[in-house]
């Protein structure tokens, strides 16, 4: 009898370390059921077979929100290992809302936001990033008093100023109109200019003219081209950094150099004046650059965004190319079957669980070239969300 007594207060107080133990330990929510697992991911990525599921083989089903860079909210989901959100491997689902919000909800509340089924790719637009800017100041050879000058920088824009300077908004090749009014006499140049921030695809000359004998000696700015051709106006030809001409009657001549390499041409034009005149003003032009980094904030040319992330030893792969400027909006990440609310985690946020579908591709995001397939009809995650 007293064997008994002590039997059964041995069992009450092993049962009662076992529920102090569990009660210690950290609640998962949303909860993982160990029979029938509520959350997980089934396929394959990068050709292997993918298993994860909340409560089997010690993974957790994490959930949160936050607002990125743009203050838009970002609604997240990961599976991973308990204790450890971070440790490979891991795979979460990262769901952006459709405009920045300066409140602490969503722009058009969780309905709205799950009203679309499909999610795409992230496009590296919408992020806060530097950009280069490179500022142009043009400058007049000859400013003879009295001149007007009329700017057109190819690009819309206009100046009247004997030395502007202009910022250009898009890159590529500019053609750069200098029009010029003195006594009465008009003069223009134009010259083609790759405005792509420091382009290496630029040329200019400088040249010195001696009246006396009227020769002409030229000398290429940028001495990392292939070639130099030059054409002096009158017939002649040359070639190399430096090169001279004579001309032998009076005249403005119109030289022009040429320079190329690896598939660039650039083109650099100036006039030389051999008819002694002191009253004439040339339509001449240089122009110099100074650079600066600017954090711009582009356009978000998405709406509906999921960013599926994997990491596994030690590689990071990402559903975009990290690539500036690469749009990628058109590229369908996540089909979402089914919503339903679900409990409040252990944070204490209201989140929601999701099924859906993938069959996309991931990139790793130190050589976009590595990319990996990922495709999965059997998925079911939750995320958080501010209610």
């Amino acid at each position: 009898m007293e064997n008994s007594i002590y039997k059964k207060r041995d069992s009450f107080l092993i049962l009662s370390m076992i529920l102090i133990f569990i009660s210690c330990q950290k609640k998962e929510l949303p909860q993982a059921e160990f029979d029938t697992p509520v959350f997980y991911f089934s396929g394959e990525i990068g050709g292997e077979k993918i298993e994860y599921k909340a409560g089997v083989n010690g993974m957790y089903m994490y959930t949160n929100y936050f607002k990125d860079v743009q203050d838009i909210f970002t609604l997240k989901g990961t599976l991973a290992q308990q204790e450890c959100q971070t440790c490979s491997p891991y795979l979460s689902f990262e769901l952006k809302d459709i405009i920045p919000s300066n409140h602490l909800s969503l722009a058009n509340g969780i309905q709205f936001f799950f009203r679309d089924s499909v999610f795409t790719s992230y496009s590296m637009d919408s992020v806060l990033q530097p950009k280069l800017v490179e500022k142009f100041k043009f400058s007049t050879v000859q400013s003879s008093t009295g001149t007007a000058y009329q700017w057109n920088f190819g690009d819309g824009f206009t100046s009247t100023s004997a030395s502007p300077e202009h910022t250009y908004t898009t890159e590529g090749v500019k053609y750069v109109t200098l029009a010029t009014l003195h006594q009465g006499v008009t003069d223009s140049m134009t010259i083609p200019i790759d405005v792509s921030p420091v382009s290496t695809c630029r040329t200019q000359f400088s040249f010195v003219y001696n009246p006396a004998t009227n020769k002409v000696v030229v000398t290429a700015d940028n001495f990392s081209f292939a070639s130099y051709a030059w054409d002096f106006g009158n017939g002649a030809f040359g070639s190399g950094i430096v090169d001279s001409v004579t001309y032998n009657l009076p005249g403005i001549y119109t030289v022009k150099l040429t320079a190329t390499i690896n598939g660039c041409t650039s083109e650099f034009t100036q006039k030389i004046d051999a008819t002694n005149s002191p009253f004439s003003t040339l339509a001449n032009f240089v122009y110099s650059t100074s650079q600066s980094y600017q954090y711009m904030l582009q356009e978000r040319l998405n709406t509906k965004v999921c960013i599926i992330t994997y990491h596994k030893d030690g590689k990071v792969y990402k559903s975009f190319k990290n690539i500036k400027g690469l749009v990628q909006n058109t590229n369908p990440i996540l089909t979402i079957t089914g919503v339903e609310n679900y409990r409040r985690n252990e944070l204490d946020m209201a989140t929601m669980s999701i099924s859906g579908e993938t069959d996309t591709y991931l990139y790793n995001q130190n050589n976009s070239s590595d990319s990996i397939p990922i495709k999965s009809n059997k998925l079911r995650i939750a995320v958080a969300y501010p209610d």
